[in-house]
């Protein structure tokens, strides 16, 4: 790569500009941090909105009965929700999925009716250069910086023509590249439910 050229504090405020454009591209932080989630289980397991899970905090559920009279999500009963003990749950962390089990009684009846609220943290430890989802947006991070450290994206500069040459740095091509860039991160992207409470 490219050397980028800037002072420190200069250099430090590309790459949070850069930190910020990755981040609202692909709806999340990257680094670590807790979250709670609730959702609906399937067949008793459950997804997690952010990856990868560092560790599980807390497990609760709930039972719930859908209105027989609606065709909507609509619910006609909640119970209280039930923190879950370790052992009453599965965290299958390669494929970044939780399964309640049938286990001291926590689960009955339809296994389909059933919330769960995970509070968990998640993201990546940017220190650990041995994981090689860190490295890769490590990687991109940093096409995505010089670009940005260019000057024709820090000074605004669109052309410049000197003894009748002229060169275009264009705006677009400046956007396209970095749209290339960031859809390799796509994969980072927060998972969407079809369903939340």
């Amino acid at each position: 790569f490219r050397s980028v050229t800037a002072s420190d504090s200069a250099l430090t405020g590309l790459i949070l500009v850069t930190q910020t454009i990755i981040e609202s591209k692909i709806g999340r932080t990257l680094d670590i941090k807790s979250y709670t989630q609730t959702t609906k289980t399937v067949n008793a397991i459950a997804r997690f909105q952010y990856t990868p899970v560092v560790s599980i905090t807390k497990v609760e559920i709930r039972q719930i009965k859908q209105n027989p009279y609606s065709y909507t999500q609509s619910f006609s009963s909640r119970q209280s929700w039930v923190e879950v003990p370790p052992d009453s749950y599965y965290f299958d962390q390669e494929n970044q999925v939780i399964e309640l089990l049938y286990a001291n009684g926590f689960l009955s009846g339809d296994r389909n009716q059933v919330e769960i609220k995970l509070t968990y943290t998640a993201g990546f430890d940017f220190t650990n250069n041995s994981n090689t989802d860190v490295l890769k947006i490590k990687s991109i991070a940093g096409q995505i910086l010089q670009f940005v450290g260019l000057p024709s994206a820090t000074k605004g500069i669109s052309s410049v023509s000197i003894d009748y040459q002229s060169v275009s740095y264009g705006a677009t091509k400046l956007e396209a590249q970095m749209s290339n860039q960031i859809e390799a991160l796509n994969a980072y992207r927060p998972l969407v439910f079809p369903f939340t409470a």
